[in-house]
């Protein structure tokens, strides 16, 4: 009977001692509130807790000096305002003028009848163009200080940097760029070196055409290169007619040169002149290019003349316009003026495209103009 007794003491002590440590095992979880109650707001994120609330984190310490941030230099800007209305040069390129300016580039899109500018504000550092030349879907951009490469999704690279000159003519023939200068004469760069290949000055203009690149020297004549070599071309009836040639082109097998005195065809075994007696009325020729049979000339003072074999037609609508700049793809004609943009024509439409004067402002380092 005792036996019995103290067992069921000793149970009763268990039972005791067993509820004295739930019960202050509950009363210390009490304590530590639930993660899922704590309310985190989207301005402030509080790291610690007190008291069931979200605590202020307290600013941190450390007894290493702080570091100041670095300086942000000011770098000084110039404000720069560029006119377009001074045309350079002109292509076209997937049915769009592109057209070259003392401002820089602007491509004109005729379906859209909108304007992209391409100068300072991307990547052209000297936006006074005086040359253009379309290869592909890409163009190449002569300078006053350099030769720049415009690109089918339109970023603008500088192509051999460390040349700096003034760029008066561009062509393109295989891998290798020709480029014409007013001081330096002809210079091929290719990929494995740069070399002059005529030292002639106040080179004019560059043209590919048969198995000869074709290079107009102003006040020096009319030169051919092979790949060898470099050979002035005169015409026997009157040495000091090619003297002085502003522009070239080619097609049809024929060589068209334009002079003060008119547009001198060869045609691999002689030498035809179109001037007054033939109807192009303004001898002083100064743009050539090509619509479809056509020779399109352009002149110093009477717009442009279609050409076609023995017929002579002046374009009306370009009548007292001096002609700077000519090109065409056979649907579009894009003719430049010194101070007066752009017009540009189709069969039965003429858009007289002059952008306004555009101010940007760029690093002073990114001017070399």
């Amino acid at each position: 009977m005792k036996s019995q007794i103290l067992f069921a003491g000793v149970i009763a002590a268990m039972a005791v001692a067993i509820v004295a440590v739930f019960f202050f095992t509950v009363e210390k979880r009490d304590a530590i509130p639930s993660v899922e109650s704590i309310s985190v707001s989207d301005e402030e994120v509080y790291p610690g807790v007190c008291n069931g609330e979200a605590m202020p984190a307290e600013p941190a310490v450390t007894d290493t000096a702080a570091i100041p941030e670095p300086l942000m230099t000011q770098v000084p800007l110039d404000t720069v305002e560029l006119d377009f209305s001074n045309v350079t040069a002109a292509a076209v390129m997937n049915g769009k003028a592109v057209v070259g300016t003392k401002g820089g580039v602007f491509i004109y899109d005729p379906v859209e009848t909108s304007i992209e500018l391409v100068s300072v504000n991307n990547g052209l550092t000297d936006p006074h163009v005086t040359a253009l030349y379309p290869e592909d879907n890409r163009i190449y951009i002569g300078t006053k200080s350099g030769l720049y490469l415009l690109d089918e999704d339109g970023d603008v690279d500088r192509i051999a940097p460390d040349f700096e000159t003034e760029i008066t003519a561009v062509a393109a023939k295989g891998n290798d760029v020709y480029i014409g200068t007013p001081t330096d004469g002809v210079i091929r760069i290719s990929p494995i070196d740069t070399t002059v290949i005529l030292s002639s000055k106040n080179i004019r203009a560059i043209e590919i055409g048969g198995s000869n690149i074709w290079i107009a020297a102003y006040d020096d004549g009319l030169y051919s290169y092979d790949g060898v070599k470099c050979q002035r071309r005169c015409l026997i009836s009157d040495s000091t007619a090619l003297n002085c040639v502003s522009a070239l082109g080619y097609k049809f097998n024929r060589l068209y040169v334009g002079t003060p005195d008119g547009m001198y065809v060869y045609n691999g075994g002689s030498w035809d002149l179109y001037d007054a007696d033939d109807g192009l009325l303004v001898s002083d020729v100064t743009a050539i290019t090509f619509k479809g049979w056509k020779i399109l000339a352009g002149t110093r003072s009477w717009g442009y003349f279609e050409i076609f074999e023995d017929w002579v037609r002046p374009m009306s609508w370009s009548e007292a316009l001096e002609v700077t700049a000519l090109a065409s793809d056979g649907n579009l004609v894009v003719l430049g003026t010194p101070d007066n943009g752009a017009y540009v024509a189709t069969e039965n439409d003429v858009r007289h495209v002059n952008p306004d004067i555009e101010t940007f402002e760029i690093p002073q380092f990114a001017l070399i103009f």
